[in-house]
Formats: structure tokens, sequence, C-alpha cells
């Protein structure tokens, strides 16, 4: 019997919260709570969900996701013990926070929000350079994507990238993003599809901070009264945050049939383990180069950053 055939069965009987589920309520409200008022919030919903129902789905699966993965692994999400747990934490978020989520949705995205409607299409009508060459290579290297390329291809576009590019790299990163466009090691194509994927996500994920936060925002770790072990607890920060975004969106790829990936607490995490002087080293080389090469202004550091890392083929 699969989940569906559990829920199905789950959902003619009577229910009691199982006392699990019940001490960990609390768990499951900050879930709820992250999900609604994240780094992703705001204005931004407005691009990712097409309405407050759409929104509120999706804040309440990746709170049941999240609970999944940290509390009830030990259980099989295919049983009809999952199924009764799924089922109760639907019939709890519905009745304390469904309104609320989709009144967060009309506030930021309703008919008084015109000015922000209309640019996102706006957004939605602006090509990014490279991405059809992009999107070719990543069918032809893995050919199951074809039926989801178009949901790959919007979530670029919507994140204002400008620029999408594939290239060998002198060092052994996985990609790079500046506030003008996405640079990916050619290495990435080597992945397999979920891993392939995280790095997609991860990548453009940043560039929703770029459209978010802005450039000054997200270039001052490398400006000289910057303090350095306040940037690195800063760029942690976002990287942690792109991880999280990335793991969420190959989360719903998975749950949506698209690929297969690994029943785990987290299915990827690069940054939340590396240490904090590794970054205050990072934000310190850099700075210094900056300043030998004296190099102002976003364009001219994203340029910089391109050179660093790029291996020149003319």
């Amino acid at each position: 019997m699969n989940l569906q055939e559990h829920i199905r069965r789950v959902l003619r009987e009577d229910r009691k919260l199982s006392n699990f589920l019940r001490r960990r309520l609390e768990n499951l409200d900050y879930e709820v709570e992250s999900g609604l008022n994240g780094p992703f919030g705001g204005s931004n919903i407005c691009i990712f969900f097409k309405n407050d129902i759409e929104f509120f789905e999706s804040v309440m699966e990746n709170a049941i996701d999240a609970m999944y993965y940290n509390y009830f692994s030990h259980i099989d999400d295919n049983s009809g013990e999952w199924a009764h747990e799924y089922l109760d934490m639907v019939d709890y978020i519905r009745k304390k926070y469904q309104d609320k989520i989709m009144k967060h949705y009309d506030d930021n995205c309703g008919s008084g929000s015109i000015p922000i409607k209309e640019s996102i299409r706006k957004v939605l009508k602006e090509e990014t350079q490279g991405i059809d060459s992009f999107l070719i290579k990543v069918m032809e290297t893995y050919p199951n994507t074809g039926r989801f390329i178009d949901d790959i291809e919007t979530f670029i576009k919507n994140s204002n990238c400008k620029k999408i590019e594939v290239a060998k790299f002198k060092y052994p990163a996985l990609g790079l993003a500046v506030h003008n466009g996405v640079l990916f090691n050619e290495v990435i194509f080597k992945q397999e599809l979920p891993d392939f994927l995280f790095i997609i996500f991860h990548e453009i994920a940043h560039q929703y901070q770029y459209k978010k936060y802005g450039d000054e925002k997200m270039y001052e770790f490398y400006l000289d009264e910057t303090d350095v072990k306040d940037a690195a607890i800063a760029m942690k920060e976002i990287e942690i945050i792109a991880d999280e975004f990335a793991n969420r969106k190959v989360r719903e790829f998975i749950k949506l049939g698209f690929i297969n990936g690994p029943n785990k607490k987290s299915l990827f995490s690069i940054y939340k383990d590396v240490p904090l002087y590794q970054f205050e080293r990072l934000i310190t080389q850099t700075k210094d180069t900056i300043k030998s090469k004296n190099v102002s202004g976003f364009d001219k550091i994203a340029e910089l950053f391109y050179n660093m890392v790029k291996v020149n083929t003319i």
C-alpha cells in the first residue's frame, strides 16, 4: 500500500494527535513561521507563487518536510503511521495558520500592490543572456530534465539573472554569483542530477538575494570600512540561506516526481560547517586584491571575480 492509499484510509478514521507530534507542536509552529517570515519572504513571494493558496500550500508542505527530516525520519514515509502524522500536521496548520498565511500573501501581492506586480511582469520579460545554450546543455547531459526544463528556466529568469555562463575554473569552486550574472564550473555537468540541481539552485538563490537586498548590500563584505569578522558572519549566513533554499527546491522536485533523491535529514549542506576563519581569510584576500588593483564599482569588482576564477581560453 502506497502513501496515497494510506491517506485515503486514514481520512475515514477518527484520529487524535500522537503524543510524539503533540510534544513537537512548538517545532511545527517554528517551521511554519520560518517559512512565512524567511529570507525569501516579503514581496518576493509574488514572483514565486501565483496566488495565496499556492503560497499557503508551499509554506505548509515545506514545514511538514522539515518536520519529517528533523523529527520523523525514523518512520517510513510510505507507511500508515506517517500518513497519520502527515494529515494531523495538515489539519493543525490549516486551522491555525491558513488565514494568516493567505493574508500575508494578499498584503504583499494583492490588488493594492500593483507596482509590485508590474515590476514582476517586467522582470519576466527580460532575457537572461546565455540561458538557451545553457538549457540545451542541461538536456543533452541529463535527458530526463526535458519534462521539467521549463521549471528550471522560469526559476532562473524570475531571479532577474542577467547572464549565465559555463567555463573551466582555475579553482575548485563550482559556481560564482555576482550582481550581473552567474558563472558555473564546467565540472558540474559530471555530477549526479540531484547534486547538479542543488548547485544550480544555490547560485541562482544568490541572484534572488541580489534582487532583494541590492548590489551594495551584497558587496559590502569587500568595502574597507566593513569589519572582517562581521563581514564573514554575514557572508556565511548568506551562503547557509542559499544552501537551505537549494535544498527546498531539490526536495520540491523530488516530491513532484521529477527526480529521485536520498531520504535523509538534509540533502546537501556545504557551508554550515565551514569554519568562520575561512570566510575571514577569503574576505581579507579579496579586499587586498581589490585595493592593490585599484578596482572600484560593482561591474569592475564582478569582472575581477570572473577573471580570478575563469580560465581564459583565448
